[in-house]
């Protein structure tokens, strides 16, 4: 069978219509029905009566690319309704063999919903008239130097591969299998690595012997992590053989894993253990001091102090200028203060100082039985609040040096504040940087910045460094 006749094949299963393969039932046999199941479901399409006999009913949906059939047995009833597929048959008739017919019924069968045979009719198309443009556009055809070809062929023609259902670049793909590899044998490792452990952990001096020998054997780079991951939470004797295996691997991972170990361990012995492995690397990994000099400028002080005492047991010269601006740190903070309220601020006593407020003066009787008020009066009454007040007189105002019990229109009040924020600066004296500057220079400068950076450009003349660093016991 050639190609345009497995086509023609595929379109009359696909839309269930006979007659295009030259041999069937007439173009009324299709019907737009709705066919209700005894589940109580509904299956609403054109029913294609050419290709039922009396065990199945067939019915070609909008969704579906294929004709669904459905047992006799399972079907309730069978409902003629409209459909908007029922004039299918009649315009699949109209088409024929002509090419921009079977693109325009592909355009009417994609206006409502029939994708799949839209694309049966636009490959019909293509396959009458292999230029035809716009139905290339339509199944997404791309040309590529005179060729149309699906987005597939043209990727393949690009030199993209397809891994996974998705097609992406040779190299990509590479770099994915490395990674699925890579992931395979660090899991491969952690089992092996968690087994050693166990052994290591047994309580019995022999197998936990044969477990750290099996350990200081491992050479692989990948196993770092699993190392990582099993031992380096452990106790002191698990963490110390993880540091021994550590130094016995070669490449930037287990440098990597032995610098971080400098700035997390905690006990003495352990962390000089870690720092003899570490500098013993100094040679094959000239980046140890640059990543010291980086965790300098940490802003945790652990980390901070931590690389201070590294380079210094390096005698790392070429670290000094770093280690002078370590040796004080300066952080500058926003604070909430509480903030007197200036005086002559709304609410208070113009010219009289915050925290008095004005209040009526009590008139009692004169003498003489009028209203003149007596000195006592004209001081008047105050209510305190234990603040030295001030009496007001006709047109003055005169100091009260005492507790204010009267005072004529004058009542002491609290001093009244305000919120306000502040910038304040602190500085942070670091004595792990100012060992580490006098281990290496034989200087002592105490914490004084200027002095040192003043010896500095003055003085100092460091020497190059050769050959491998051998730290102090």
């Amino acid at each position: 069978m050639d190609s345009r006749s497995r086509v023609r094949c595929l379109a009359a299963l696909l839309l269930g219509a006979a007659w295009l393969v030259g041999d069937g039932p007439a173009c009324s046999t299709a019907r737009a029905d709705v066919v209700e199941l005894k589940s109580g479901g509904v299956i609403e399409g054109v029913r294609l009566e050419a290709f039922e006999d009396d065990s199945v009913v067939v019915v070609q949906t909008l969704k579906s690319k294929t004709p669904l059939k459905l047992p006799r047995d399972l079907v309730k009833r069978i409902v003629p309704r409209p459909h908007v597929l029922e004039d299918y048959p009649v315009l699949l008739e109209k088409a024929g063999e002509d090419a921009m017919r079977h693109f325009e019924l592909g355009l009417w069968c994609e206006a409502r919903g029939a994708m799949g045979l839209a694309e049966v009719h636009w490959n019909r198309a293509i396959e009458i008239d292999p230029n035809l443009v716009d139905a290339h556009k339509k199944l997404g055809h791309v040309e590529i130097q005179g060729q149309w070809m699906n987005r597939d062929e043209a990727l393949a023609a690009e030199g993209y591969v397809k891994h996974k259902g998705r097609w992406i670049s040779p190299e990509e793909k590479e770099r994915l299998e490395t990674i699925n590899r890579d992931a395979t044998r660090l899991h491969a490792w952690t089992q092996q690595v968690q087994a050693l452990n166990r052994e290591l952990m047994s309580g019995d001096p022999a197998r936990s012997r044969s477990a750290e020998r099996a350990i200081l054997t491992i050479k692989d780079p990948l196993a770092v992590d699993a190392l990582k991951n099993v031992l380096s939470r452990g106790n002191a004797e698990q963490r110390r053989i993880y540091y021994e295996a550590l130094g016995n691997q070669d490449g930037p991972t287990a440098t990597k894993a032995l610098l971080d170990a400098v700035y997390a361990e905690a006990e003495e012995h352990l962390w000089n253990l870690v720092f003899e492995r570490l500098a013993a690397r100094s040679r094959d990994d000239p980046g140890l001091v640059k990543a010291l000099r980086a965790g300098l400028r940490s802003k945790d002080q652990g980390v901070r102090n931590r690389a201070a005492r590294g380079l210094g047991r390096l005698r790392a010269e070429s670290a000094v200028p770093d280690l002078i601006d370590a040796l004080i740190s300066v952080e500058r903070r926003t604070i909430m203060t509480q903030e007197p309220v200036p005086a002559g601020s709304a609410g208070g006593v113009a010219g009289l100082p915050g925290g008095f407020a004005v209040v009526s003066p009590v008139v009692a009787a004169g003498p003489n039985g009028g209203q003149r008020p007596s000195v006592a009066d004209q001081v008047g009454r105050v209510t305190t609040f234990g603040q030295v007040g001030y009496a007001v007189g006709p047109g003055m105002v005169v100091p009260f040096p005492m507790p204010a019990t009267f005072g004529l229109g004058v009542q002491a009040a609290p001093p009244r504040t305000q919120p306000a924020l502040r910038v304040v600066q602190l500085n942070t004296s670091h004595p792990e940087v100012l060992n580490a500057l006098k281990t290496i220079t034989g200087r002592d400068f105490g914490f004084n910045q200027a002095a040192w950076k003043q010896w500095l450009q003055l003085e100092y003349k460091p020497t190059p460094l050769t050959g491998r660093v051998v730290p102090e016991p």
